[in-house]
């Protein structure tokens, strides 16, 4: 009886090991500066190494329901050879969700999703969707619930991905070759994290007409403009690498995104620019971008809150807009040679306080306490 219970504790014990061991390796590590859905205290993403990263299932968020039917996609062996035959052969629900997983492989597909479907590559090293023609998007989500798409490389298409008036979660993907990387509109409020948008045409993330994305620890590089923004979007921007994109970093037009933590760094021009509304712009770095590091066009009304804008081709931040601006607990230092770390146009009135930089062009700001890179006064807004 006792080498018994010996023999059952020695079982169990192995098992227990094996369990934790299977779990770590499943420890997968994405890129942003967040653990648990919430910022990590001083570690903004930094460099495309990603410091600050978490594991998958440190995210506040799950990708779908427990699926009551899996189904093989593969080149050979598996249940369908396309996702878009398996689509149009299943009847997901929200009792019955479907996840479809997709094998290594190059796959020829134009795929409209269906509501209560994980789509899951095998990963995005190794499975790839590419459109069957550029005009055509890759993926369209079209008013669904209960999405979700990961591990895939999505390429060739208008839109990489394509959410219409939807809430999916869109995770560890890379969206590269696109006119755009993805579009978010009409309402849309996607999860987008921890996937790599690279060498698109336009923009690698497009958010339009009131949609809402969580856009959280993603990689977005070498696209024709980072993130735009535009017509009532409010997406929230947390812990990003936003870098060497072939115009701005981040563009607003009539928007009031939440941008936090990010890194918005050696774009070809603005780091980030509005025009109207009302962004938040807190604990970000924004440097080496070559224009300027921040600007505040005509109507928006903007937050620039403990920021280090520095070493940017032309002003740190520039105010153009008679909208209410606040300055303030920010590090503006070293910004374009001939240009100011600050410039305020004659109609423009920000509060600059607490903040430090060498110099201001423009003398209609109010405000005070700041100083200069050496710890003396800085000259008055």
């Amino acid at each position: 009886m006792l080498n018994r219970t010996r023999s059952l504790s020695i079982l169990t014990l192995m098992i227990t090991l094996l369990f934790m061991g299977h779990a770590a390796a499943e420890a997968k590590k994405i890129p942003g500066g967040f653990q648990k859905g919430k910022p990590v205290k001083d570690k903004t993403a930094t460099d495309l190494d990603c410091n600050a990263c978490v594991s998958e299932d440190e995210l506040d968020f799950d990708l779908t329901k427990k699926p009551a039917h899996v189904v093989i996609v593969a080149k050979k062996g598996g249940d369908y050879t396309s996702v878009s035959e398996a689509l149009a052969d299943i009847d997901p629900s929200a009792d019955y969700p479907y996840l479809i997983k997709v094998m290594p492989g190059i796959y020829i597909d134009n795929i409209a999703m269906k509501s209560h479907v994980h789509l899951k590559g095998a990963g995005r090293e190794v499975t790839t969707i590419q459109s069957a023609a550029p005009d055509q998007s890759v993926i369209v989500l079209n008013t669904l619930t209960n999405v979700a798409i990961s591990g895939l490389t999505v390429t060739g298409g208008f839109f990489g991905i394509s959410i219409v008036a939807s809430s999916p979660t869109i995770l560890h993907n890379a969206l590269t070759g696109n006119q755009f990387g993805m579009t978010s509109q009409n309402n849309a409020s996607p999860i987008i994290a921890g996937n790599i948008i690279a060498d698109n045409t336009n923009e690698g993330i497009d958010n339009f007409n009131n949609a809402s994305p969580m856009i959280q620890g993603n990689i977005i590089t070498g696209n024709g403009r980072g993130i735009l923004n535009s017509v009532d979007t409010t997406p929230t921007i947390v812990g990003n690498i936003i870098r060497n994109n072939n115009g701005a970093g981040v563009r607003n037009v009539s928007s009031s995104p939440n941008l936090n933590g990010n890194l918005i760094a050696v774009n070809t021009t603005d780091g980030i620019s509005s025009q109207g509304g009302s962004p938040t712009i807190i604990s970000n770095t924004v440097s080496g971008n070559g224009g300027k590091g921040i600007t505040n066009e005509i109507g928006a009304s903007v937050n620039i809150i403990g920021n280090t804008v520095t070493d940017n081709g032309e002003e740190g931040v520039f105010n153009l807009s008679s909208s209410p601006i606040m300055i303030t607990h920010n590090r503006i230092t070293g910004n374009g040679a001939a240009e100011a770390d600050i410039f305020v146009h004659p109609i423009s009135t920000p509060n600059i306080s607490f903040n430090i930089y060498d110099d201001i062009d423009g003398n209609t700001g109010v405000g005070s306490f700041n100083v200069q890179s050496d710890g003396t006064p800085a000259p008055a807004p």
